[in-house]
């Protein structure tokens, strides 16, 4: 219970037995609290399975809107972190609906520079990935396309580590 309330019940002889040690309630909230309060089970902080070979796996989430534009007028930005090498590239996007046109050309330069295909596609489900041309793409090119759970950065948290670097660079 919160320690106002339990004061209330003491002041008000509510409970018979009861004694206050101190008149300051607890700087910090003890770890029960915190336990029964919590709405989802804690989540990893590390995974099993990581790409085994480049472009196995792409992580990928578009970032903005900035508050204060690029030179070339970019409000927006797209990452993608390749999974087995952690290789990282940006591409600046006026508009979150150019997507299309950068992950394509992303896949095309990625693969003709590697040699490799692009296996799978990760991505918050922000909505950028879901539009039915974007998932023609990637099902013409034969990219499986990842989602995370809704609401929950951390399983996208590659690339939301790497646009708060990003940012915290620039």
């Amino acid at each position: 219970m919160h320690t106002d309330a339990i004061k209330h019940m003491f002041e008000k002889a509510m409970v018979t037995g009861m004694r206050l040690t101190s008149d300051s309630a607890p700087t910090t909230p003890c770890e029960p609290c915190l336990k029964v309060k919590q709405t989802r089970k804690p989540i990893q902080k590390t995974t099993d399975s990581r790409a085994d070979q480049v472009l196995g796996r792409v992580f990928s989430d578009i970032c903005g809107k900035i508050l204060t534009r690029s030179h070339q007028g970019f409000e927006y930005f797209v990452t993608w972190v390749n999974d087995k090498s952690r290789r990282v590239s940006v591409h600046g996007l006026h508009h979150k609906s150019e997507i299309e046109e950068a992950l394509k050309a992303f896949v095309s330069g990625a693969e003709v520079e590697t040699g490799m295909a692009v296996h799978i596609l990760h991505s918050d489900g922000g909505g950028e990935y879901t539009a039915d041309n974007v998932q023609k793409y990637l099902r013409q090119k034969g990219i499986k396309h990842e989602l995370t759970t809704p609401d929950t950065l951390q399983h996208n948290g590659v690339t939301e580590c790497m646009n708060r670097t990003l940012l915290d660079k620039v």
